[in-house]
């Protein structure tokens, strides 16, 4: 999948997760895309901005009406989800 258009996006949605163990998973259902990225690594606070990579894929995915969440606990590793409408991804 790319976001916003940008060829190895999802490459930076895998690194953001960590390197210990990763697990990915993309899908396209009529009208939208959706990928998962969830690792087993340190995970970060709540309260973090979880690092200027992080940002940029959710400023990507908003600019395309997308939906971005970040999930991460200290200890218990992190889950980054994308979904972008089908419809922008084609003009992007």
């Amino acid at each position: 999948m790319l976001l916003s258009g940008r060829p190895g996006s999802f490459d930076e949605l895998c690194e953001a997760c960590g390197r210990d163990h990763r697990q990915s998973f993309a899908s396209r259902k009529p009208g939208r895309s959706r990928t998962k990225v969830q690792d087993n690594g340190s995970g970060f606070a709540a309260d973090s901005s979880g690092g200027i990579g992080l940002l940029g894929m959710r400023e990507r995915v908003e600019e395309l009406n997308g939906e971005f969440a970040v999930v991460s606990v200290p200890g218990a590793g992190t889950l980054v989800r994308a979904i972008l409408p089908k419809a922008k991804m084609e003009k992007a």
